[in-house]
């Protein structure tokens, strides 16, 4: 009702577009939790780490927030594997998977975000890593959170003004 009736069919196609790019977001974003869930109860599987499938839940849910997600759903991980041992601590077994958890963060953040939420929400990966990026250094945490959907409303809206403009 707030929009004029003479350009409710453009906004109503514009909004149809914004919620296409955000629902890709989001699609994108469950994907890297599932991943992230499977790669992690892969390693603590292999490298025989009790509750495995309860930490790779943690993973996979923590993940949804970029960046400290991952940094705080690997603190339990390595602790339960460095004390999880009947013989007491076992440091072998904590450092490897440190560095499971971290190749998979590594994955994680340099490959599979970019390509997996940059495809979903028709995004180019640069510009994925440049929003998380920006969104982390100004916003933190919150920051990080609504990077890719704010990019994603800021490049709808700029290919919809484009094509109206070409289209006049």
């Amino acid at each position: 009702g707030l929009v004029p009736e003479a350009s409710r069919v453009q906004f109503d196609e514009l909004a149809r577009e914004i919620d296409r790019g955000l629902q890709g977001v989001v699609r994108g974003q469950f994907t890297i939790c599932a991943i992230n869930a499977v790669l992690t109860y892969i390693g603590l599987f292999l490298f025989k780490v009790k509750y495995s499938l309860l930490l790779a839940g943690l993973a996979g849910v923590m993940s949804l927030v970029p960046v400290f997600g991952s940094i705080l759903s690997s603190i339990p991980i390595v602790l339960v594997a460095l004390v999880g041992d009947a013989h007491g601590l076992n440091l072998k077994l904590g450092l490897g998977v440190l560095a499971w958890i971290i190749g998979i963060h590594l994955l994680e953040a340099n490959l599979l975000n970019p390509k997996i939420v940059g495809s979903a929400a028709r995004i180019h990966p640069v510009v994925v890593i440049f929003a998380l990026l920006v969104g982390e250094s100004s916003g933190g945490l919150i920051g990080a959170l609504v990077a890719v959907p704010i990019a994603s409303v800021v490049q709808t809206l700029f290919l919809w003004l484009r094509r109206r403009t070409d289209e006049r």
